[in-house]
């Protein structure tokens, strides 16, 4: 696969996200699809409704940041992980990322061309306050 292209505006989207994650504390240890959501948003029983709601706000925070405007075509997505204590190594999040089948097919997505990282040191989680927040957000442009 050709190598993706680091991204300003995504980089943005995926820091502000993971500032906002650790700062509010509302991912779930249970239910990997609440870390893509904004904070203080109510999560849905439905999965399919919670993945609808996820696709939107991942959108709306990456296109309302300026991604693509004035393109033609795009797509966007969005992976995050988050640990406490000694546990949220890059290496660690990058060994879920591969190994968990639905985060791996947007790694190896071939669509996606562009990409931009948040590293943040803080749990994203209530129970934690010592760890890490990681979170990319990928996209491609057609103008």
């Amino acid at each position: 696969m050709p190598g993706l292209t680091a991204n300003a505006t995504l980089r943005r989207t995926a820091e502000a996200h993971a500032k906002a994650s650790v700062a509010n504390k509302f991912w779930s240890l249970t239910n990997g699809l609440v870390s893509h959501l904004d904070p203080g948003t109510p999560v849905p029983g439905d999965p399919n409704a919670l993945q609808s709601l996820v696709n939107q706000q991942v959108d709306a925070r990456i296109r309302g940041a300026g991604y693509c405007a004035g393109g033609r075509a795009f797509g966007d997505a969005e992976i995050t992980f988050g640990a406490t204590g000694s546990g949220g190594t890059p290496k660690a999040a990058m060994n879920f990322w591969l190994t968990d089948p639905p985060h791996r097919q947007t790694v190896l997505n071939p669509q996606l061309k562009e990409y931009g990282v948040a590293a943040l040191a803080g749990s994203p989680f209530p129970s934690g306050t010592k760890g890490a927040t990681y979170v990319v957000d990928f996209g491609f442009c057609t103008k």
